[in-house]
């Protein structure tokens, strides 16, 4: 039997709880050999290269990384406060930042943003031990939105999904290097 996390049921069992595996095709499963399996992480620690200046490489992509939501740091990020930010300002604090001796921060596209994403994991949706103290809240990306000039698209991390927020809006920040 497969354990479905309660936070995926709606995407992944029918009406009579039988599950609909063709609707996992990106996720994997870990078999317990007791007949019950469960799905394994979509973005392991493996994955990460964590450079302890603050900053993690994904393999996958190649792109860098800050560990911590803006406004935040220490190896937990337990210190500060997540700063929430209008979309322009979170564009200038990505082009002033120098964080670990790197000058070319900034915004993440949607895309990027959505491959930090845990699959089926629950609030926060996202690899904990390498983004650690993560809201499930939402983050800027640079993305606009189309044909809505004063909209940009913005990354939950807590329920894994896109949405297009005013550009006024205050939302959490996420910097990243190289990519593009």
């Amino acid at each position: 039997m497969l354990i479905v996390p309660k936070f995926c049921e709606r995407l992944y069992l029918d009406s009579d709880g039988r599950h609909h595996l063709d609707r996992m095709p990106d996720l994997v499963y870990v078999d317990h050999g007791d007949g019950t399996a469960t799905l394994a992480p979509s973005n392991p620690d493996s994955i990460y290269v964590d450079h302890h200046d603050g900053t993690v490489t994904d393999l996958r992509t190649g792109l860098m990384w800050k560990a911590c939501a803006e406004g935040l740091n220490g190896a937990t990020c337990e210190n500060g406060s997540a700063e929430h930010l209008a979309w322009i300002d979170a564009l200038e604090k990505a082009k002033a930042s120098n964080f670990a001796n790197y000058t070319d921060w900034r915004l993440p596209s949607v895309d990027e943003l959505r491959s930090l994403i845990e699959q089926c994991r629950g609030s926060p949706t996202i690899n904990t031990h390498r983004f650690p103290n993560t809201a499930g809240s939402l983050f800027w990306s640079v993305s606009p939105f189309p044909g809505v000039a004063e909209v940009a698209w913005a990354v939950s991390f807590g329920s894994e999904e896109d949405h297009g927020r005013h550009r006024d809006a205050p939302l959490a920040v996420r910097l990243v290097r190289g990519g593009q």
